[in-house]
């Protein structure tokens, strides 16, 4: 015989609105940092060969320009941490079980296991 269990009184968590963990979110903002330092110093590397190979001086100023620009928007999407989740609370739906009134009337009291 199935029996309803009425809907929790108090909402539900829900597993798939959990942050990630402050490591996991630390280590991500580290590696996209560096990645856009390694870009930034590639850029001043490119415009100092390209203006000793080819005497581009445009192309040199828009390397060195890129490479002047780039720290503010590294620092930017570094900070934007996966962390900023919105927490919502998930109502869940009711429980069926299996089993006699007698058994839903027979529940562990505190201290007590089956």
């Amino acid at each position: 015989m199935f029996h309803h269990r009425a809907a929790p009184s108090t909402p539900v968590h829900s597993i798939s609105s959990v942050p990630t963990s402050v490591a996991d979110d630390q280590s991500h903002r580290v590696r996209t940092y560096l990645l856009s330092m390694g870009i930034r110093t590639l850029c001043f590397v490119l415009a100092a060969a390209v203006y000793a190979f080819t005497g581009s001086v445009i192309a040199a100023v828009l390397l060195s320009i890129a490479a002047i620009i780039l720290p503010y928007p590294a620092v930017v999407l570094a900070n934007n941490s996966s962390n900023r989740q919105s927490h919502f609370m998930v109502q869940a739906p009711p429980v069926r079980e299996i089993g006699t009134a007698e058994d839903q009337r027979r529940s562990p009291r505190p201290g007590e296991h089956w």
